[in-house]
C-alpha cells in the first residue's frame, strides 16, 4: 500500500497494491513465459513475471483489480491457472506419476530388449534383476 500525504492542500492518495501469486500449467518455454507476462502487462498488472521451468507466475494487481479477468486472459491462451492449493497439489501429484511412469516404461523397454537384440549386457540375469527391480518397487 502506498499513501502519499501533501500538507500544503492536506491531499490524500492512497493506491492499493495486491500481489499475486498462482501456479500455471502448460508452459513449456520461454517464449510461453513471455507471452503469459506480455498478456498480463496488457490486462494492466504490474511486476509480471512468468517462470517456465517452475510454472510459477507472480504480479501485482493495482486498485483492487479483479484477479479472474487476469486468470481469464492466461487461460485464453490455453494455460490452465492452477488458483488454489488442492489443484497445485493436484498437478503436482500428477507429474509425479507421470514422471514414475515413463522412469518404469524406459526401464520395462530395456528389460523386453533382450527378445530382440542380441547384445549379451541385455541377457545378462544380474542386468535384468537390476533392471527390474526399480519397476518393481516402484510399482508397489
Amino acid at each position: 500500500m502506498l499513501i502519499i500525504v501533501t500538507n500544503s492542500h492536506d491531499l490524500y492518495l492512497c493506491i492499493m497494491e495486491t500481489n499475486i501469486e498462482c501456479k500455471v500449467s502448460g508452459m513449456t518455454c520461454g517464449n510461453c513465459a513471455l507471452t503469459v507476462t506480455n498478456t498480463l502487462k496488457k490486462l494492466g498488472a504490474t511486476n509480471a513475471v512468468a517462470n517456465a521451468a517452475t510454472g510459477d507466475v507472480s504480479f501485482t494487481l493495482v486498485d483492487n483489480a479483479n484477479t479472474d479477468t487476469f486468470f481469464r486472459g492466461i487461460e485464453e491462451l490455453g494455460y490452465t491457472v492452477l488458483r488454489n492449493e488442492e489443484e497445485n497439489n493436484k498437478y503436482r501429484a500428477h507429474h509425479k506419476v507421470r514422471n514414475l511412469f515413463l522412469i518404469s516404461a524406459v526401464l520395462w523397454l530395456s528389460l523386453m530388449l533382450h527378445m530382440f537384440l542380441p547384445f549379451p549386457l541385455f541377457h545378462n540375469p544380474w542386468f535384468q534383476w537390476a533392471i527390474c527391480t526399480p519397476v518393481y518397487a516402484i510399482c508397489l
